[in-house]
């Protein structure tokens, strides 16, 4: 990501304000990150602030529909696979799937907080 990156505050057609940031990774195809909806163009100028300050530090992460069940079955587990005995796995699997995935393989994964796995 490009030192200096800045965006740009608009106003809409039905009189809300909005802003446009490039967050496109050096050497990546372009990509813009869109947030709308603000009262004033004060608001939205702080929130691209806001936003400019995550991309700055790399504490940005985009918004994505992964759920918990999808990373574990599609993601985690063939990764673990080759490390753990077939008896291990299949225990992981068995109490995934009976006390994690049935409460929470819906949940998307960037939602998912401390205070719901205490509550698991």
């Amino acid at each position: 990501m490009s030192a200096g990156r800045q965006g740009s505050v608009r106003k809409d057609a039905s009189g809300r304000w909005f802003f446009v940031v490039d967050i496109t990774a050096a050497g990546g195809p372009r990509r813009q990150a869109r947030r709308r909806g603000f009262a004033t163009k004060k608001a939205a100028q702080a929130a691209l602030t806001g936003f400019l300050g995550k991309l700055a530090a790399g504490t940005y992460v985009e918004p994505s529909r992964l759920t918990v069940r999808e990373f574990i079955e599609t993601r985690w587990l063939p990764a673990v696979e080759g490390e753990l005995r077939p008896s291990t796995l299949a225990s992981c699997r068995r109490n995934l799937r009976l006390h994690v995935l049935s409460r929470l393989g819906g949940v998307r994964l960037q939602l998912l907080d401390t205070a719901t796995l205490q509550a698991l």
